[in-house]
């Protein structure tokens, strides 16, 4: 599975990194940003190598909120969402689920949680490119 973390402080980035790689050895992080703009531009030209976006809520220059909401508008095959923050409220849950992020953490993440969440969020992924090659293949009849 091929994930991008987004957030605007360094120090979780790296953080959130070495622990995905500690816990999946079938993760590959292949790319992290600072704010949802960047990581935007990167899926503009990759949506088909990234499978899952990991990404804080809050950000300067373009939110995890409008992250999600442009990707799911603007992109043919977008990735799924998990959604990290600090702020325990549920406008913010409310507005990512609504915008289509697949689950919510709040930080700071407890490993547990993070697993489980990333473990159901591969089974999604799996289910989406299943149904992927069934309609492919259903094209070519």
């Amino acid at each position: 599975m091929r994930v991008i973390v987004v957030d605007d402080d360094k120090i979780i980035r790296m953080g959130l990194i070495k622990i995905l790689n500690k816990l999946f050895e079938d993760i590959e992080v292949v790319s992290d940003f600072q704010n949802g703009l960047f990581a935007f531009d990167y899926l503009k030209n990759n949506s088909n190598k990234v499978d899952l976006v990991i990404t804080d809520i809050k950000m300067p220059i373009m939110t995890g909120v409008e992250l999600i909401e442009k990707a799911n508008k603007e992109l043919k095959n977008p990735p799924i969402f998990i959604v990290l923050s600090g702020y325990d409220e549920f406008n913010y849950v409310r507005d990512t689920m609504r915008m289509g992020a697949f689950n919510y953490l709040l930080k700071p993440i407890k490993k547990a949680d993070l697993k489980k969440i990333i473990e159901e969020a591969e089974n999604k992924i799996k289910e989406i490119k299943k149904k992927d090659k069934i309609l492919d293949r259903s094209v070519e009849i």
